[in-house]
């Protein structure tokens, strides 16, 4: 857009400027000359908040999210910050020392089977995690890229559909909190099943709904407290749980990108305009020398007001974009 007004203006008042001894065509040229101006300003303006830097700390965020706060895909223990035993870092009476830091890890406690074969549910997730030799999850994590892969394509196959904006995540986010709050199951020896609150999957014990640990193991009552499971622990589980943190974080950060672009979106769109309407003036109150090339004009290269119009309406559809920066740029 800011392409557009420089060559009005250039078509006006540079090599082509209309040699004129009319105030009011004059006083156009000026006025476009300051439209010009007043858009350099504002791309300025753009480049100093740097809308390429805020979408790399987005995808940073999101990064975060899914590995941890080194945000790089790198599953080794340090990276993930996960404790070996599945017990200490899952939980059980305690919240996990390893549950919440990221979602690979709260994956792991939820859908790997134990690394003893003999042990733990195969498919407790809908697909098969860390099943077979040389794999899965209890007093050590085994092949955590292996195990990953599965998480993915197991996702890939139950996804329903991905996230198109910021209120589908947020509503991810307030459904997932619910969820939490609802907790999980945790079966009693002989007394039924009662939900254990901050805690997601299924639990065996044979105390009570405090008396479980989430190890991994089958929920059968012979093995006494069992689970496949993570637990956050009992108060504060929004605070415990740092992926989720960060998930709001990176929604925030594509809302103020998002408000950021559609205002300069908006601003550009009304210099464009005015700049179309002053060299309209310019063009109609001048007599060209030669008419026969009128059509070469700048003005021919660029939209007229009713496109500009559609142009502006296709904008706004697309401002939930996390990309609509770069239309500015253009």
């Amino acid at each position: 857009m800011v392409d557009d007004i420089n060559a009005l203006s250039d078509a006006a008042n540079g090599k082509e400027r209309v040699n004129t001894q009319s105030e009011e065509t004059k006083s156009a040229q000026t006025q476009l000359i300051g439209v010009t101006h007043e858009a350099r300003k504002l791309l300025g303006e753009i480049k100093k908040v740097n809308p390429e830097g805020e979408v790399e700390k987005v995808k940073y965020t999101f990064n975060q999210v899914i590995f941890g706060k080194n945000g790089k895909e790198d599953l080794s223990h340090e990276a993930l910050e996960v404790e070996q035993k599945r017990m200490t870092a899952c939980g059980g009476k305690d919240k996990g020392t390893s549950s919440g830091k990221n979602l690979v890890v709260d994956f792991f406690c939820l859908c790997a089977k134990h690394d003893d074969v003999n042990e733990g549910i195969d498919k407790v997730c809908g697909v098969s995690v860390g099943k077979g030799e040389s794999v899965g999850w209890g007093t050590q994590l085994v092949s955590p890229n292996t195990m990953w892969k599965e998480v993915k394509d197991g996702c890939k196959k139950y996804a329903k559909q991905s996230v198109t904006s910021t209120q589908d995540g947020y509503s991810l986010y307030h459904r997932f909190m619910d969820n939490v709050m609802a907790g999980g199951n945790v079966k009693l020896n002989n007394s039924g099943t009662v939900p254990k609150h901050g805690m997601l999957g299924t639990a065996v014990s044979h105390g009570g709904n405090s008396d479980f640990n989430c190890n991994g193991k089958a929920s059968v009552m012979r093995i006494g407290s069992a689970g496949v499971c993570v637990f956050y622990g009992n108060h504060h589980q929004e605070e415990n749980i740092d992926w989720l943190k960060k998930f709001k974080a990176g929604l925030q950060l594509i809302d103020k990108l998002n408000t950021e672009t559609a205002s300069w979106q908006h601003q550009l769109t009304t210099l464009l305009n005015r700049a179309r309407d002053l060299y309209e003036k310019v063009k109609a109150d001048t007599q060209l020398e030669n008419e026969e090339n009128t059509d070469d004009s700048p003005l021919a290269q660029h939209p007229n007001p009713d496109e500009n119009e559609n142009a502006d309406s296709t904008t706004r559809s697309q401002r939930h974009s996390l990309l609509a920066w770069a239309l500015l740029l253009q």
